[in-house]
Order: C-alpha cells, then structure tokens, then sequence
C-alpha cells in the first residue's frame, strides 16, 4: 500500500533514498503497523517522537498496534531540545 511520509528536523536523515525534501511516498506491506514503519526506517526506538497518521497523534503506547492504511499520511517530528 502507499503513503506519504514527512519528517523534519534531525528525523529527516531517516527518509528513505529518493525522497523530496522532507516527504517521502512510500509502498509499504499491507497491514503494517507505525511501529513496523518505524523500525524500518531505522529510527532510534529511545528517542520520543511525536507521529501523527492523518491528522491525528499515536500514543507511543500503541504505536505497534496502529495499523496504517492506503493513503495514510504519516508525520514524525523529534522531540524538541533545549537549554
């Protein structure tokens, strides 16, 4: 299935090769979960990421059981750092 996928600040070096500045359309397995989508991207599973699937925020609680859909538009930001 397809979606779009944006990421910016220090989670954009995840995008996958030939992506567009920070988007990224991509086919992946029916039936996948974000958490699936995360650890294909290789994105550092300690680090805390706000991820919001079409419009509407995943708890890091049930990310490995959000199941993504055609279409979906899938956004992970970094956390925010500061002093």
């Amino acid at each position: 299935m397809k979606i779009t996928l944006r990421m910016t600040g220090l989670a954009a070096r995840y995008l996958p090769p030939g992506s567009t500045g920070s988007l990224a359309d991509m086919e992946i397995p029916d039936g996948s979960t974000v958490g699936a989508l995360m650890r294909q991207l290789g994105l550092p599973s300690e680090d805390s990421y706000l991820v919001i699937v079409s419009d509407v925020a995943v708890p890091h609680a049930k990310r490995q059981a959000h199941h993504l859909a055609e279409g979906d538009m899938i956004a992970i930001v970094p956390p925010l750092k500061g002093g």
